[in-house]
C-alpha cells in the first residue's frame, strides 16, 4: 500500500474511534442513572482489598426487572481491579430495576 493509501486508512480508524464514544454512552447507562432500554446496565461493586486472590471470587448479581422476580436475570460480576467488581445486564423493559449481589469468598461483594 502506499503512503497515501495508509493515511487514508488511519483517517478513518481515527474517524471511527472518535465516533464510537458517543454510539456507546447511547446504549450504556451506569449506577444510580437511568437505565436505557435496549442497552447494558453496569453497576460498581467495592470488594475487600484483604481477599488473598481476587480472581478466586466468585460474585453474581441477580437483575430483577420492572415485571418482577419470574424475569429476574443472575449475572458474574467480573473483578476490573482495586477492589472493584462489575455486573452488567441488558435492559430490556422501561421502570425499576432493582439488584443484589451475592459472594460466598467476600462478604463486601455479598449483599
Amino acid at each position: 500500500m502506499t503512503g497515501f493509501g495508509w493515511q487514508v486508512v488511519l483517517f478513518v480508524l481515527a474517524g471511527v474511534m472518535l465516533c464510537a464514544p458517543a454510539v456507546q454512552a447511547g446504549h450504556f447507562s451506569a449506577g444510580a442513572e437511568a437505565a436505557v432500554k435496549i442497552g447494558v446496565h453496569e453497576v460498581l461493586l467495592t470488594g475487600n482489598d484483604r481477599v488473598a486472590n481476587h480472581f478466586g471470587v466468585v460474585a453474581t448479581v441477580r437483575f430483577t426487572p420492572p415485571s418482577g422476580a419470574a424475569r429476574a436475570t443472575t449475572v458474574w460480576a467480573f473483578y476490573d481491579g482495586d477492589n472493584n467488581w462489575r455486573a452488567r445486564v441488558y435492559a430490556s423493559e422501561t421502570g425499576g430495576w432493582t439488584w443484589s449481589s451475592s459472594c460466598a469468598g467476600d462478604p463486601n461483594l455479598n449483599g
